[in-house]
């Protein structure tokens, strides 16, 4: 062909075919693992799929790349270094279950793609776990995404106008945002969003939300997030959010629990406030935030919040040591600062 798409490089091309089976094959150093071009009725499975690791990840071509294609399952594949892991674009009625993505861009990528099931896929390491953006009736259930980050983004999940999405039942943490909403559920009229029954644990920012989306938080644990909700917009999202647990919920006379902080509001103005986020000058502010209560920007209300996690944390959810790394260096060096500083020598300003 003389289309543009039909000159990509691939270890396995599959063009306008349909009942094709991909099974066992382990593919190195490859631009495209497998490329489905205008395929049906296909299964992609148990394959171990290494991209150009020695390219810029911009440079590299996906793991897994369906375009144009209809009730494709991408079931048990091993995929790293890759652009992204999984890509869709324009592709409708598929699976994509038990996949292990790490080390890549996005992990698995919606463009222009609708029904579709992501489940029990395990996606870590990379710059953004999912990236679900522009596509309908969206199943993501019970997946592992955590600790995918870089220099300039760190995102679990990340919708962008996307409708009828049911995340639920998945494990999100150790990213500076855990779920990202723009513009979701899209369109607005006819569209769902619902985060039910999700672990969002660990992050700098559990969820940030704009003021143009809306949906249902219902029963999820947030669990130690140093900033539980982020609001982007002037106004409140229209979002329902009951029986979630938060882990710095106390009940001072009231079952509702009101997601509001001065010092978040503070780090939202100022980004370079983050550096201090684990030193005592933070703390001194914690404590002076107790002491002397202030009216703040309220960003959710749950009317019944849960007492207890919703969920239990396993094993797999730890710090990592250059996480913990990190935590201590963001500690250690705004102390130092002070240190010279007060002692009359000369710091060196790091922002974080």
């Amino acid at each position: 062909t003389d289309d543009w798409y039909g000159s990509d490089a691939a270890a396995i091309k599959v063009h306008e075919s349909s009942n094709v089976i991909i099974r066992g094959n382990i593919m190195e150093n490859v631009l495209y693992g497998v490329f489905l071009l205008n395929a049906r009725d296909s299964l992609v499975e148990n394959n171990t799929i290494t991209g150009m690791f020695n390219k810029p990840i911009n440079d590299r071509g996906h793991g897994i790349y369906l375009w144009y294609s209809f009730n494709v399952t991408v079931r048990n594949n091993d995929i790293t270094k890759c652009k992204d892991g999984i890509y869709n674009d324009h592709s409708y009625n598929s699976i994509v279950v038990g996949n292990r993505v790490t080390y890549s861009r996005y992990g698995v990528h919606l463009m222009y793609s609708n029904n579709f099931t992501i489940v029990d896929n395990v996606l870590k390491r990379n710059l953004v776990g999912m990236a679900l953006m522009y596509s309908l009736n969206l199943q993501v259930l019970g997946n592992l995404v955590g600790e995918n980050r870089g220099v300039a983004v760190s995102e679990g999940i990340f919708l962008r106008e996307a409708g009828d999405v049911y995340l639920i039942n998945n494990t999100v943490y150790g990213h500076l945002i855990g779920v990202d909403v723009t513009y979701t559920p899209y369109p607005p009229a006819t569209t769902q969003l619902y985060v039910e029954n999700n672990l969002i644990s660990f992050n700098y920012i559990g969820v940030s939300i704009d003021s143009d989306s809306r949906g249902y938080f219902i029963n999820n644990s947030f669990v130690e997030n140093l900033q539980q909700v982020e609001l982007i917009g002037p106004e409140m999202p229209r979002v329902i959010w009951r029986g979630n647990y938060w882990s710095d919920y106390i009940a001072v006379g009231e079952d509702m629990h009101r997601v509001a902080d001065p010092l978040e509001d503070l780090l939202s103005r100022y980004d370079m406030l983050r550096a201090f986020i684990y030193s005592p000058a933070y703390l001194t502010l914690e404590t002076m935030k107790k002491a002397f209560p202030t009216d703040v920007r309220v960003k959710a209300i749950d009317e019944s919040p849960a007492r207890k996690p919703v969920h239990e944390l396993k094993n797999s959810i730890r710090m990592e040591p250059a996480w913990l790394l990190t935590a201590v260096t963001l500690t250690a060096f705004p102390v130092s600062v002070i240190v010279l500083v007060s002692g009359g020598g000369s710091g060196v300003r790091r922002r974080g």
